[in-house]
Protein backbone atom coordinates (compact mmCIF):
# COMPACT_ATOMS: atom_id res chain seq x y z
CA UNK A 1 0.00 0.00 0.00
CA UNK A 2 1.32 3.46 -0.64
CA UNK A 3 2.61 5.10 2.16
CA UNK A 4 1.33 8.49 1.37
CA UNK A 5 -1.53 10.13 -0.78
CA UNK A 6 1.10 11.62 -3.32
CA UNK A 7 2.16 8.35 -4.03
CA UNK A 8 -1.27 6.77 -4.47
CA UNK A 9 -2.50 9.65 -6.65
CA UNK A 10 0.99 9.06 -8.75
CA UNK A 11 -0.34 5.23 -9.03
CA UNK A 12 -3.41 6.21 -9.90
CA UNK A 13 -1.91 8.53 -12.64
CA UNK A 14 0.15 6.15 -13.76
CA UNK A 15 -2.54 3.23 -14.02
CA UNK A 16 -4.54 5.65 -15.98
CA UNK A 17 -2.04 6.64 -18.19
CA UNK A 18 -1.89 9.89 -16.71
CA UNK A 19 -5.76 10.57 -17.34
CA UNK A 20 -7.26 10.91 -13.19
CA UNK A 21 -10.00 13.22 -12.45
CA UNK A 22 -10.28 14.11 -8.88
CA UNK A 23 -9.54 17.61 -7.15
CA UNK A 24 -5.97 18.50 -6.60
CA UNK A 25 -5.47 16.95 -10.29
CA UNK A 26 -7.75 19.27 -12.11
CA UNK A 27 -8.37 22.56 -12.26
CA UNK A 28 -11.61 24.05 -10.16
CA UNK A 29 -14.33 23.73 -13.02
CA UNK A 30 -12.83 21.23 -14.59
CA UNK A 31 -15.66 18.67 -16.18
CA UNK A 32 -15.83 15.35 -17.01
CA UNK A 33 -18.92 13.75 -19.45
CA UNK A 34 -18.60 10.41 -20.43
CA UNK A 35 -20.63 6.76 -19.89
CA UNK A 36 -19.71 4.94 -16.79
CA UNK A 37 -16.86 2.07 -17.92
CA UNK A 38 -15.87 0.37 -15.54
CA UNK A 39 -15.56 0.46 -11.48
CA UNK A 40 -12.87 -0.64 -9.59
CA UNK A 41 -10.67 0.67 -6.33
CA UNK A 42 -7.51 2.14 -5.74
CA UNK A 43 -5.03 2.58 -2.81
CA UNK A 44 -5.31 5.30 -0.91
CA UNK A 45 -4.11 6.60 2.85
CA UNK A 46 -7.08 5.85 4.61
CA UNK A 47 -7.77 2.59 2.92
CA UNK A 48 -9.24 1.62 -0.56
CA UNK A 49 -10.97 4.25 -2.84
CA UNK A 50 -13.36 3.74 -5.75
CA UNK A 51 -12.56 4.62 -9.23
CA UNK A 52 -15.04 5.22 -11.57
CA UNK A 53 -13.32 4.95 -15.27
CA UNK A 54 -15.72 7.08 -17.48
CA UNK A 55 -15.47 6.37 -21.67
CA UNK A 56 -15.19 10.26 -23.63
CA UNK A 57 -15.91 10.54 -27.25
CA UNK A 58 -11.96 10.65 -27.58
CA UNK A 59 -10.54 8.18 -24.50
CA UNK A 60 -11.15 7.37 -21.29
CA UNK A 61 -10.42 9.27 -17.90
CA UNK A 62 -10.89 8.16 -14.22
CA UNK A 63 -12.49 9.77 -11.86
CA UNK A 64 -11.23 8.78 -8.01
CA UNK A 65 -13.14 9.12 -5.15
CA UNK A 66 -10.50 10.25 -2.69
CA UNK A 67 -12.99 12.76 -1.49
CA UNK A 68 -15.74 12.27 0.48
CA UNK A 69 -18.50 14.29 -1.31
CA UNK A 70 -17.67 12.61 -4.83
CA UNK A 71 -17.90 9.18 -3.32
CA UNK A 72 -21.53 10.15 -1.37
CA UNK A 73 -22.18 11.96 -5.14
CA UNK A 74 -22.05 8.62 -6.65
CA UNK A 75 -23.43 6.17 -4.21
CA UNK A 76 -26.59 8.63 -3.39
CA UNK A 77 -26.91 8.78 -7.31
CA UNK A 78 -26.41 5.34 -7.83
CA UNK A 79 -23.77 5.10 -10.72
CA UNK A 80 -23.67 1.95 -12.49
CA UNK A 81 -22.03 1.13 -16.11
CA UNK A 82 -23.20 2.33 -18.50
CA UNK A 83 -25.16 5.47 -16.50
CA UNK A 84 -23.90 8.76 -18.46
CA UNK A 85 -22.21 10.45 -15.96
CA UNK A 86 -21.04 14.14 -15.20
CA UNK A 87 -19.10 15.34 -13.09
CA UNK A 88 -17.65 18.86 -12.02
CA UNK A 89 -15.04 19.63 -9.70
CA UNK A 90 -15.88 22.73 -8.31
CA UNK A 91 -13.29 23.90 -6.15
CA UNK A 92 -12.50 23.78 -2.41
CA UNK A 93 -15.33 25.08 0.54
CA UNK A 94 -15.81 24.76 4.14
CA UNK A 95 -17.57 22.58 6.19
CA UNK A 96 -19.77 23.52 8.57
CA UNK A 97 -16.79 22.87 11.20
CA UNK A 98 -14.12 24.97 8.97
CA UNK A 99 -12.68 21.89 7.45
CA UNK A 100 -11.10 22.26 3.97
CA UNK A 101 -13.41 19.82 1.61
CA UNK A 102 -13.39 19.23 -2.12
CA UNK A 103 -16.63 19.69 -3.90
CA UNK A 104 -18.03 18.30 -6.99
CA UNK A 105 -21.52 18.50 -8.76
CA UNK A 106 -22.10 15.28 -10.29
CA UNK A 107 -25.71 14.04 -12.29
CA UNK A 108 -26.09 10.61 -13.02
CA UNK A 109 -28.41 9.52 -15.89
CA UNK A 110 -29.53 6.06 -15.45
CA UNK A 111 -28.53 3.69 -18.86
CA UNK A 112 -28.89 7.31 -20.73
CA UNK A 113 -32.41 7.43 -19.92
CA UNK A 114 -33.33 10.54 -17.79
Amino acid sequence: MPTSMEEAQARARSRSGGNAFYGGAVAEGAKVYGTLAEIGTTDSKSGKVPVWTIELEDGTIDAIGYHSVLRREMEEQGAAIGDTIFIEYTGQGKTRAGQPVHLYAVDVDKNGTP
